[in-house]
């Protein structure tokens, strides 16, 4: 009896017109394409993905029941509709939007059971988000973690041009130094006026005027 309904069932199944549905898995609110939507067939337990835009195409039977779902979307079933003059049908599914909002968590580090169950006690968690902001952006704090933290893209890209505008400048010439700030400049100077390096030989042949 069972073997007779299975058979009867599957017969009554390959008699229906199979379909080339198509279509658009769209937002109910700005009819943006949903992407990646799982669209299952219940009554043969096969299904396919929307692409990027939200375009499906698969093929299907008359009367199949089909299973719209995406996360964050309700989800949606839509029936085949039976004699069908025609063996392609385009639609356009509207999926609604499902938020699930949960509750504010706030993640503390712990150094150890001990330390957790000594500072869920005693400890004082008063502030509101605002005083906890405050002391997130303080100045200060702020300024003693970028010391320690390394250049952005933006900085880099100064220091880069930096440097290339110092090359293209002195070209292949070694850049000069300032000398006046320069110990080692100012002895090798008081040592070349000591020795008399400064002074003007006179020429023999020179006459007094």
């Amino acid at each position: 009896m069972v073997l007779f309904v299975f058979a009867h069932t599957q017969a009554q199944n390959n008699n229906k017109k199979i379909i080339q549905l198509s279509g658009l898995v769209v937002t109910t609110d700005s009819l943006v394409g949903i992407p990646f939507v799982a669209i299952f067939n219940k009554t043969d337990k096969r299904g396919v993905f929307s692409r990027e835009d939200g375009f499906f195409s698969f093929v299907a039977r008359e009367g199949d029941s089909i299973l719209f779902t995406s996360v964050g979307y309700s989800p949606h079933i839509y029936v085949l509709p039976s004699n069908l003059d025609k063996d392609k049908l385009t639609i356009v599914q509207l999926m609604s939007r499902d938020n699930e909002y949960l509750d504010t968590i706030f993640i503390l580090p712990r150094m150890s059971r001990e330390e957790f169950r000594d500072r869920f006690v005693n400890g004082d968690y008063a502030d509101d988000q605002i005083a906890i902001a405050n002391k997130n952006l303080n100045k200060q704090r702020m300024s003693e973690i970028g010391e320690h933290m390394a250049m952005d893209g933006n900085e880099n890209g100064d220091y880069f041009m930096k440097k290339e505008q110092q090359r293209f400048y002195y070209g292949r010439q070694v850049p000069t130094t300032i000398t006046q700030v320069n110990p080692l400049a100012w002895y090798k100077f008081i040592q070349a006026w000591r020795n008399g390096d400064f002074k003007k030989k006179r020429n023999p042949d020179d006459r007094l005027e």
